[in-house]
């Protein structure tokens, strides 16, 4: 495994293996790497010749500071846990090799840009867009993945690539949980072991509505997830929506949308945690 720390030495490197018409997979992502992470590594190297990670906790995509101030870090881990998967590239970089300039990439987002996250964390998206314009230019892949955890940043990234028309395949894998349901997050290792055991309930509470969708209209089930965690007073709910899965409207009705999905993101212990589950 080869560990970059400057832009530079990686775009070469990459342009030779390309010149002998190798296919190149990248996995972005800021560290605190995780079995959902490993999981992304896995796909990228069976569907390519070389894969790249990145490992960068990007600044501009924090709306928060103590969020950015807290986030974990944990490289020399990360990279052990990535030799041991094979990864042939690491892209463990500075924010200034990465944000050489200040152009800003941001586009417009549509409905993609008013809800959930975008509601909730002003100028997520725009950091978002900022930071994986800089890194596909720079690592130049075939193909990108993405976890479906965080299946509004999977939209917006295709609406990236689609924008910039950039000749990325955005794959988009499927959200992995710990064995009692809860999604594989970065965040997870914040919990305390008390608020930890508390927060399998968000899964309990997606499965819960979404149990009750016979018979039942989106918004009803819509009800029931949020009265599903609000029976824990320590849950603070930032939303749960029912929404198409392209644009991220919201369903009233079943017919309304060919596949459909529920969304979450809660404040536990002091930590904001997002799932999501695919109804359609």
């Amino acid at each position: 495994m080869i560990i970059f720390k400057l832009r530079a030495d990686l775009h070469a490197h990459i342009a030779r293996l390309k010149q002998r018409g190798k296919q190149i997979g990248f996995v972005p992502t800021m560290g605190a790497l995780h079995q959902g992470h490993l999981s992304l590594i896995e796909n990228s190297q069976r569907e390519n010749d070389f894969t790249v990670c990145s490992v960068f906790v990007n600044p501009s995509q924090f709306n928060n500071a103590k969020d950015l101030s807290s986030y974990p870090r944990t490289l020399d881990l990360d990279l052990h846990l990535l030799a041991q998967t094979g990864c042939d590239m690491v892209y463990a970089p500075e924010t200034d090799d990465v944000y050489t300039d200040s152009t800003d990439y941001s586009f417009d987002l549509g409905n993609l840009n008013l809800v959930m996250e975008a509601a909730h964390r002003p100028g997520h998206f725009s950091g978002v867009i900022n930071v994986l314009k800089r890194l596909f230019d720079i690592v130049t892949p075939h193909r990108a993945y993405f976890g479906q955890k965080d299946l509004q940043q999977c939209l917006v990234v295709k609406k990236l690539v689609k924008h910039f028309d950039l000749d990325i395949d955005v794959c988009v894998c499927p959200l992995i949980r710990e064995t009692d349901g809860l999604a594989m997050s970065s965040r997870n290792t914040l919990l305390s072991e008390r608020f930890r055991k508390k927060a399998t309930r968000i899964h309990e509470a997606l499965v819960g509505g979404c149990q009750k969708i016979t018979g039942h209209t989106p918004d009803e089930v819509r009800e029931e997830i949020i009265s599903i965690l609000q029976k824990d007073p320590d849950f603070t709910i930032d939303y749960v929506e029912i929404a198409e899965g392209e644009e991220l409207l919201p369903v009233h009705a079943w017919a309304d949308a060919q596949k459909i999905v529920a969304c979450v993101a809660v404040h536990l212990g002091g930590v904001r945690l997002i799932d999501n589950l695919v109804i359609k």
